[in-house]
């Protein structure tokens, strides 16, 4: 018999209700399809309406990839605390539920979120392996943010030094994929230390201003490659 290293998991968490449930299943589709078929994959769900018969329907879809476990995560516990957040534009309170890991995943030393608008188009696990060191998190960054500094028609920068206080808005984040370290948020940057940021200002850009404030200085910049943008339309690809 073949013996195989046992490796650590690659931990993936992803937010949707249940009428984004159509995205969330071709994102982890596409990011089941690309897994390594000898390591362990866990990828959480976090939700608070998604129905019982869609749920199984996203585990049937699953059962093609044996080293891939699917599982709902519940945060109506958690949801008076959110339920109450700032949401504007496309923005649906799910957004917050990143925030709520270190609590949702306490079993989790580190967590690779990812939003559900995306499609993976090779293995994630590189990206989870990352070595965040004493780093609360590492993401991309956010090359829209970066292109309205210096439009002079634009307050972005202001926004950045003055709303979010950022020393440095040429490093603004981009909160779609990230790789948190979650002991670290544990220890020195609680979920209600998150939540009270969010809860005292109608932030732009709600949990992903939070990220950026909060851990300004203390984060990795991963190459740009590893969360893409593409505009509804076609015409832009950053």
């Amino acid at each position: 018999m073949e013996l195989r290293n046992i490796q650590e998991p690659v931990i993936i968490a992803l937010a949707a209700n249940n009428e984004y449930v159509p995205y969330l299943a071709a994102t982890v589709q596409s990011v089941a399809q690309n897994a390594q078929p000898f390591r362990p994959y866990e990828i959480y769900v976090l939700t608070g309406d998604i129905t019982l018969r869609n749920r199984e329907l996203l585990k049937q879809q699953m059962r093609s990839f044996p080293q891939v476990m699917l599982e709902f995560v519940d945060v109506s516990p958690w949801q008076e605390r959110v339920k109450d957040l700032f949401v504007d534009q496309h923005f649906s309170v799910e957004s917050y539920y990143r925030l709520l890991l270190p609590e949702l995943l306490p079993q989790a030393p580190k967590v690779l979120y990812l939003d559900c608008d995306l499609v993976a188009c090779t293995d994630l696990a590189p990206l989870f392996d990352t070595s965040l060191g004493q780093h609360f998190l590492a993401g991309t960054l956010d090359v829209g943010a970066l292109a309205l500094l210096n439009d002079p028609e634009s307050d972005w920068r202001s926004y950045l030094e003055e709303t979010l206080k950022l020393a440095s808005p040429q490093h603004y984040f981009q909160a779609g994929v990230l790789v948190m370290n979650l002991e670290r948020f544990r220890a020195e940057l609680p979920t209600d230390e998150l939540l009270a940021f969010a809860a005292q200002n109608k932030l732009r850009f709600l949990d992903q201003d939070v990220l950026n404030a909060l851990t300004a200085g203390n984060n990795l910049v991963v190459p740009m490659d590893w969360d893409v943008l593409m505009d509804s339309c076609g015409t832009r690809v950053a």
